[in-house]
């Protein structure tokens, strides 16, 4: 019971936090003047900051169809499908706003950096593929699909650091107040970036990676995987499914439980996703209207 109030107390604090959050973006939209382009900067954070606070009312593990509450409304698909909208909002937010850095260097001084362009843009393909894989692993409940849709945030996140160094190289010996702004955001945001890109390779992967091998100890028929001629047979098994009832699954909650067992691994990253997740959206957007 002591533990079960640990984990009803966290879930507390988060729809606290969740509030405050909403009340803080609608306060400063509609007490701020905003143009076209802010107004669409500020839509991605609420986007992002909405399905945060929604997600907080039942937290959900997808692949494993466990709710924190019983529900008919905020069902694994439901809650996947809103958490789907909301990171590919998040991610075009970031890219926006790093199009816009890359536009203010060359308005305010003679740099040119067009040419990463293409390496801002890329993420955003590569966090859809990090949806599908999301999706894959919840509808088949195998846990490589997770794994690399993890990865898949960690490259992204790895690219927004690298250029983010680059810029901050060449961007340090200039004076100019706009340029300072940029500096001072990088300043802020690469350590942040850091500290994301290292949870999800000490802390994220590994868990999904042993949350793979203790599911493999329930196989009937385990197939030992020591090469990649193994990985791919296992992966055909496993992919043998009704898939019309593996959705139908995903519509469902197949556990309810509020058990500190059940949720002591996804309070870590639940609770800095919807707390400096959301607040990172904010940033983003306020520092973009205020430098546009």
């Amino acid at each position: 019971m002591e533990n079960k109030n640990i984990v009803l107390g966290w879930w507390t604090f988060l729809i606290v936090v969740s509030v405050f959050n909403i009340a803080f973006i609608t306060n400063y939209y509609f007490t701020h003047t905003l143009n076209n382009k802010q107004t669409f900067v500020f839509i991605l954070a609420f986007i992002f900051a909405i399905v945060c606070a929604i997600r907080t009312i039942s937290p959900t593990k997808y692949t494993e169809k466990t709710c924190f509450f019983k529900t008919k409304v905020f069902t694994p698909f439901i809650i996947r499908t809103l958490a789907t909208v909301s990171e590919l909002s998040y991610i075009i937010l970031c890219v926006y706003v790093f199009i816009h850095i890359i536009k203010l260097i060359h308005q305010y001084s003679n740099k040119k950096l067009g040419h990463i362009k293409p390496y801002v843009y890329s993420v955003i393909p590569i966090i859809v593929l990090a949806e599908i894989f999301s999706w894959s692993g919840s509808i088949t409940e195998y846990q490589p699909w997770n794994i690399s849709e993890e990865v898949m945030w960690l490259v992204a996140t790895l690219i927004f650091i690298i250029l983010s160094l680059y810029i901050l190289s060449i961007i340090k010996n200039i004076k100019s107040p706009k340029i300072k702004s940029v500096y001072n955001f990088f300043t802020i945001t690469i350590p942040i970036a850091t500290v994301f890109a290292g949870f999800l390779a000490l802390v994220d992967i590994p868990m999904y990676v042993n949350r793979w091998k203790e599911k493999k100890k329930l196989d009937i028929k385990p197939i030992k995987i020591e090469t990649i001629k193994d990985f791919v047979l296992d992966f055909k098994e496993k992919h043998k499914l009704d898939y019309d009832k593996k959705i139908n699954d995903l519509q469902q909650c197949r556990k309810v439980d509020q058990s500190f067992d059940e949720w002591k691994q996804e309070i870590p990253w639940l609770t800095g996703y919807f707390t400096i997740g959301v607040w990172s959206s904010f940033a983003l957007a306020i520092w973009y209207k205020n430098n546009s």
